[in-house]
């Protein structure tokens, strides 16, 4: 049993390393996105197998009444539990999310790319363009993506929106603050995907009150397991929040 419980524990570990050390790999182009997907998901998959089996020990431990190991083996299932668990949410994130990867505020016309982001992008990455199929995943998956409607001038509304993009750690490619364009590069911390975001702040048609709109585009893959959403979500409150707008609910 002795022995056992230290395969456990280090099966534990090493599916951990495994499922960090794949996303790391692509992340720094040393393997392609398939065999890092591969790598992760072969580690959600045996992680949960070895935290039942954690549990499974632990049970036979106390039924024998004995305490050899018990820290170690909880130690273990914390470890295995944690790497299966952020796969079983990243697998709810994937049946939930439609899969598309190419979303924002203004279905009819979205803020448009500028050469210099489409030029980082790469003739192989996703278009950023919404097809048919994709406005109705997209109506259907996010109907409450709206844009964001303020009082105050345009320019004093780019300024903070501007601000706002600077503090998300996005790498700022177009300050354009004539045209109210604002453009750049969002990298995610684990796999190092790249998503383009294009921010258009105009007046409105009567010139009383000022329009925020985003478009935020994966370069890879097919579904973006909701994250351009979340972007613009959060972009979006965080802008609202600077700009001091009292709420309208109610």
């Amino acid at each position: 049993m002795h022995v056992w419980i230290k395969v456990n524990v280090f099966a534990a570990v090493i599916l951990l390393a495994l499922a960090i050390t794949s996303a790391l790999l692509f992340k720094y182009g040393i393997v392609n996105l398939g065999l890092s997907i591969l790598g992760v998901q072969i580690a959600f998959g045996l992680s949960a197998l070895v935290a039942i089996l954690a549990v499974l020990t632990i049970l036979v431990q106390v039924v024998r009444k004995r305490g050899e190991g018990l820290f170690t083996l909880l130690a273990g299932f914390l470890v295995s539990f944690f790497v299966a668990g952020f796969g079983a949410v990243q697998l709810n994130n994937a049946r939930n999310a439609p899969p598309i990867h190419n979303i924002t505020t203004d279905l009819v016309n979205p803020p448009v790319f500028r050469e210099e982001i489409l030029a980082l992008r790469g003739p192989s990455a996703n278009s950023v363009d919404l097809g048919e199929a994709q406005q109705q995943l997209h109506a259907a998956g996010y109907p409450e993506m709206q844009p964001l409607v303020v009082d105050g001038a345009p320019a004093d509304v780019y300024a903070v929106a501007l601000s706002v993009a600077k503090e998300s750690d996005w790498e700022i490619v177009v300050n354009d603050p004539t045209h109210g364009a604002i453009q750049g590069t969002d990298t995610t911390f684990w796999f190092g995907y790249k998503d383009d975001v294009a921010i258009r702040v105009r007046p409105n048609d009567d010139g009383s009150q000022t329009i925020v709109d985003l478009h935020s585009v994966s370069r890879i893959g097919l579904s973006d397991l909701g994250k351009n959403a979340d972007r613009i979500s959060k972009y979006l409150r965080t802008l609202s929040k600077q700009l001091e707008q009292p709420s309208t609910e109610g």
